[in-house]
């Protein structure tokens, strides 16, 4: 899986989560930082948005955990899209090496 398709599926899942918690999805950007900039998503929508994420890696023969770390900076919950991508795709290149 290469970068534009892990930016594209983190894009998908968090509107996905949106969606399912009766928010209308929002334009995302790798700027966005979903506890700031998405309607009321929080710890719990990240923890929902890994789990997905975790799934969707796992249907297409990548198989590892996502920690919700991938949320965090330095001790607070404000990683944008572009670091949320960068963690992920750091753990989905371990898996396939």
């Amino acid at each position: 899986m290469n970068r534009t398709m892990l930016r594209d599926l983190v894009t998908e899942v968090l509107n996905e989560v949106q969606e399912a918690s009766g928010r209308e999805p929002s334009a995302i950007t790798e700027a966005t930082v979903p506890t700031r900039d998405l309607v009321d998503f929080d710890s719990v929508n990240a923890v929902e948005a890994c789990a997905i994420l975790c799934d969707r890696l796992t249907r297409v023969g990548i198989s590892n955990d996502i920690p919700v770390d991938v949320f965090i900076v330095d001790g607070e919950m404000v990683a944008s899209v572009a670091s949320i991508v960068a963690a992920v795709m750091s753990l989905v290149e371990e898996t396939t090496e």
